[in-house]
């Protein structure tokens, strides 16, 4: 499967759950879930910041693409008047610019902030260049050390 295909059907899953399925389960499953206050504050908090980590997560492993962000809109849109009335139709716009602004918040990441790494340790990315300048030019000093020597073995003999 193509690295595009599959992130697609990652994105749709995960929207699918966050726009569908769970107001589903809340309206039809708990008690006046259409009024609940738990359907609201998990439409206003808990997909704000959701979309925004996703928009973040994808955005610093794969870069900026535009067309990404339209998915938010497109799924959301029709849950509104399916799940919400429309008054809800608002945050279409709300949930968009919440994943774009965490398209900018990865892109910045990537860029010119940090590089994340395992253990949460904060690597400048110069840092990280200068490392890696200084391991090659090691490889290369042995490298140059073993040829010579080879050489000079073959001289003698």
């Amino acid at each position: 499967m193509k690295k595009n295909t599959k992130r697609i059907l990652i994105h749709l899953a995960i929207y699918l759950i966050l726009f569908y399925l769970i107001p589903y389960i809340n309206i039809n499953y708990l008690p006046n879930g259409a009024e609940n206050i738990i359907s609201i504050l998990f439409l206003v908090a808990v997909n704000l910041i959701a979309i925004t980590i996703i928009g973040t997560i994808d955005t610093y492993k794969n870069g900026l693409n535009f067309y990404m962000w339209i998915f938010v809109p497109v799924l959301f849109f029709p849950s509104v008047g399916l799940f919400y009335g429309t008054r809800w139709y608002v945050y279409t716009l709300i949930n968009t610019v919440s994943y774009f602004l965490g398209m900018l918040l990865g892109w910045s990441y990537k860029s010119y902030g940090y590089q994340l790494e395992p253990g949460y340790k904060k690597v400048f990315i110069e840092e990280k260049k200068k490392e890696d300048e200084e391991k090659a030019a090691k490889k290369k000093a042995k490298k140059s050390n073993k040829t010579s020597s080879s050489k000079s073995s073959k001289k003698a003999k």
